[in-house]
Parts: structure tokens; sequence; C-alpha cells
């Protein structure tokens, strides 16, 4: 039986890794969708961007244990690749392809995008940000693994991240430069979690899960006041996103607390199954989106194809989440013949 004077495990918490990115990239696409529903769910809309914020946190959360199975950076880095490019490759090679014809692209550009290091040139349109962020955080894991590991107390964690805050601050010249370089620390908290998690015996105790709340409250009131105050700093300074290292840690607790505590109800266990399946196809999700969006707001919304709205935009959801599940199976067919040829060769 559960110990509940100690808390519950921190390992069963993270076990809900799976949902928060199921939230996340539910987050982000209603962000992208800019629905009106509303002036309470536009102002809350307004910080679905956050959900980015949770990728990070939830990655830093599975490449910490990912990369300490064998601490090899280049089997490690085969991994991540291997999950990532049968989604990738088919899917940017033919947007390149419809930019190259239709002449919005060059080649030196599609190159940059196809290696997914496009945001990093200084010329040209990267197909999105994120793609290059997620590739540098994989590329930095080893490192940030071996200073997580020597983090043997929450001060020196607070002095990692604060060295990483640094760090971050050499990107303030480019746009998509800070929005990465932001979004590192999280990536490290997400990472130190794990390893505190990889303790069986670890517990999220009151006190520990109030401390969480509590930087998680501060983080938004933080948001709050650059958002009323310090408008003109928003963007090129990433006070859009600092506020989210203080607040994403929180709040994932916070989601895996509320499907913990009622895991017995049929309603609830749906739900996570349903968000942890759309966890589980985030990236195919998040490409999707971006895509569907992309040609909606470029060429069907300015011909009258569609009318601008609610609806056109639930369309272009549904659009992208079908384009998501075809890349989906994609990627299993992939893997699938890759298990094949590996048995064929054993």
């Amino acid at each position: 039986m559960e110990d509940r004077r100690r808390g519950v495990s921190l390992r069963e918490l993270t076990g809900y890794r799976s949902v928060w990115m199921g939230c996340a990239i539910v987050a982000v696409v209603f962000y992208h969708a800019a629905l009106d529903l509303g002036p309470v769910y536009l102002k809350l809309n307004t910080f679905l961007y956050g959900g980015v914020d949770i990728f990070f946190f939830a990655s830093g959360l599975g490449m910490y244990a990912s990369y300490i199975r064998d601490r090899d950076p280049l089997a490690f880095m085969r991994r991540r690749l291997a999950r990532l490019l049968p989604v990738y490759l088919p899917f940017i090679l033919a947007w390149c392809a419809f930019k190259l014809i239709t002449g919005q692209q060059t080649w030196y550009t599609a190159l940059g995008n196809i290696f997914m290091i496009q945001v990093y040139s200084t010329s040209g349109v990267s197909f999105n940000w994120y793609i290059t962020g997620i590739l540098t955080a994989y590329l930095l894991t080893p490192y940030l693994a071996a200073m997580v590991e020597r983090t043997k107390n929450p001060l020196q964690g607070l002095a990692l991240i604060a060295a990483l805050f640094a760090a971050s601050l050499a990107f303030w010249n480019t746009s998509d430069g800070i929005i990465i370089a932001s979004r590192f620390p999280v990536f490290a908290v997400g990472m130190y979690v794990s390893r505190l998690a990889s303790d069986r015996e670890r517990r999220v105790t009151p006190a520990g899960a109030l401390g969480l709340l509590t930087a998680a409250v501060a983080g938004l009131l933080l948001l709050r006041y650059f958002y009323a105050y310090q408008p003109d700093y928003l963007w090129f300074h990433g006070l859009y996103w600092y506020p989210f290292i203080l607040i994403t840690p929180g709040l994932c607790l916070l989601i895996s607390a509320l499907f913990h505590l009622t895991r017995r109800l049929p309603p609830s266990r749906w739900l996570a199954a349903a968000l942890a399946k759309a966890g589980e196809c985030s990236f195919e999700m998040y490409l999707s989106h971006i895509l569907c969006f992309d040609l909606y707001r470029t060429y069907l919304a300015p011909r009258g194809t569609f009318p601008d709205g609610n609806g056109a935009h639930l369309l272009v959801i549904a659009a992208s989440a079908a384009l998501a599940a075809l890349l989906h199976l994609v990627s299993l067919a992939v893997k699938a013949l890759r298990a094949r040829l590996r048995h064929g060769r054993e």
C-alpha cells in the first residue's frame, strides 16, 4: 500500500510523460489555430505556446533516461534520428519540393531544412524553429547529462539553470535563436527530474509539491507582469518563454496528480489514454499542423476557398490530425522494416 505520509513516487508521476506531451500538442495546435471562442478563451490562448516548454521538459526527461542506457553519444543520436527521420524526411522532402517548384526556396535553403539547420542560416525560409531546437537539444544531451549528474543538491541545480540562462543570452541577436536557447534551461530541468526519478524510492512530498506549485504561480505572475509592463522585451529578450522555466515542472506535476488521483474513474482513464496517444504522435502532429495552417493561410484563405473563421480552422485541425496519423503509420512501417532486416541479419 502506498505510504501517503511520504508522498507519491516521483517515478509514478513522471510516468504520465506521454500525457504531458498530449496536453502540450493540443495546446500548441489550438494556439496556432487562434479560434475565437470569447474573451476568456482568447486570454487563455495567449499563453498556450507554453506547450512547447512542456515538450522540452518532457524531452529532457526522456533523453536523460535514453542516454544513460549506454552513455554512448553516437548510439544515442542513432536512436533519436531513427525516431525522427522516418517521419521527418518524407515530409520535409515533399515540402521542399513544393517550395522549389513554386520558386519560394533555393537549393541551398532546401538543404538547410533537410538537415534541420536552416534556422541558423541568415537567409531563406526555415520550416519551423522547433526542428532545429530539438536537434540541438539532442546534441547537447551528453554534456547536459554530465552536468546534471554532478548536481548534488537543489542549489547546484539552480546554478546549472542560471548558467544555461546566461549562455542563452548569446542568442539575443536573432529571434529564432532566442526562441531555441530560452528552452534549454527547461530541457535541463527535465533531465534533472529524470535523474531524481531513477531512484525508485524518491517521493514527491507535500512540501516539495507545494514548492513546485509556488514556483509555477510565481512564473505566471512574472509572465503577467512582463505582458503588462515590459511588452517591448517579450520577443527578443525571451520574456515570453523564460517564466516557463518556473511554470512547467509544477504544471506537469499538477497534470500528473490530477490523473493519478482520478485513475480509477473511467472518464479519467479514457482521457489519459487519448492524451497519451496524442503524445506518442506529437512530433507528427507538430509537423502536419504547421504545414496545414501554412497552406490554409497562404493559399486557401486569401482565395476565399474557405471562409476564414472557427469552422475553417477546425477543418484544418482535422486535416492536420489525418496527416499526422498517416505520418505515424509511415513511421511504424519503417520501424517494422528495420526490425525485420535486423532480425534477418541475425
